[in-house]
């Protein structure tokens, strides 16, 4: 008999990266056990921004929280690669597609910007390799976690 999964970002050990940035795998198919849209919660400490990069496959990124100011940059202002500049709230979606090179950036900021990525599955989050690698599996309950 097929359950259902409660996950409460609470529940879940962040990966730190570095400094600046942490990442949550908040669902995914090694979560719950059958195929599942792959869904990741990164935080951008304040006054930093991420290097930037592009993926093979699309992505979405849902803005869960962010200080204004914040941004979400895509392309690189190379010629024939327009620079675009979003000024993010709480609550925007922006569609990444595959090959675009993107960033995040939290400089003039003062609070951290907490962002959902969503993917097709979960292989296509370089984040899922990155926690598998360091930990054995993607995702990792909090050693003080208990049931709800």
């Amino acid at each position: 008999m097929k359950k259902s999964t409660f996950i409460r970002e609470e529940m879940l050990e962040p990966y730190v990266c570095n400094d600046a940035y942490s990442s949550i795998m908040m669902m995914g198919e090694e979560l719950v056990g059958e195929p599942a849209i792959n869904m990741n919660c990164g935080t951008l400490q304040p006054h930093t921004r991420l290097g930037g990069g592009s993926h093979e496959k699309a992505e979405i990124y849902y803005v869960v929280s962010c200080q204004e100011g914040a941004e979400v940059i895509t392309g690189t202002g190379k010629e024939d690669d327009e620079e675009i500049h979003y000024k993010v709230k709480a609550g925007d979606i922006i569609f990444i597609p595959g090959g675009v090179f993107h960033w995040i950036d939290n400089r003039s900021c003062d609070e951290v910007f907490k962002i959902m990525t969503l993917w097709p599955n979960q292989e296509m989050n370089d984040m899922y390799f990155v926690r598998r690698e360091a930990w054995g599996t993607s995702f990792r309950y909090k050693k003080d976690y208990t049931e709800l």
